[in-house]
């Protein structure tokens, strides 16, 4: 197998793979930028071992999609490393209305107030929590009866 064939499928392969991730809309899905980089370069050195046989356009458009997936590891993996990297740790406890008592660890922001840090305990939750009691449509409200009360939250 010739290089040109062995690059042409990991291309075609990491490429697959990535598109497959980004379009699941998953937790991980971030990392299908990663592969459309491996894709990326794949197909690159497919263009240049085969550029003197007209693949020139190969280059310049894999070229430009290194460029987007380039960005799309930044937004979706790297920012938001950096941006809980920078947060502090709190472990909350909350009470349903049926009085269970959920433990949630999370990041907020360095220098939250108590609202902010109150409503990234929430949003931990909503992540977390797998009871339908537990929380229900996302609500924050005590009228939806969905989080009584935040109780011993420390940093």
């Amino acid at each position: 197998m010739n290089a040109e064939t062995v690059l042409g499928w990991i291309g075609c392969f990491a490429g697959m793979a990535g598109s497959l991730l980004i379009a699941l809309k998953i937790r991980r899905s971030g990392w299908g930028f990663p592969l459309y980089l491996v894709s990326n370069a794949a197909w690159f050195g497919f263009g240049m071992t085969t550029a003197a046989a007209g693949y020139v356009p190969v280059l310049v458009q894999y070229t430009y999609f290194t460029v987007t997936s380039g960005i799309g590891v930044w937004r979706y993996l790297l920012q938001p490393w950096l941006r809980q990297a920078r947060g502090r740790r709190y472990l909350c406890q909350l009470v349903t209305p049926e009085g269970e008592i959920v433990t949630v660890d999370f990041i907020a922001p360095h220098g939250a107030s108590e609202d902010e840090r109150d409503l990234a305990a929430f949003h931990a939750l909503v992540a977390e929590c797998r009871s339908v009691s537990c929380v229900r449509a996302g609500s924050r409200d005590e009228g939806e009866g969905v989080v009584v009360e935040l109780r011993r939250c420390r940093g």
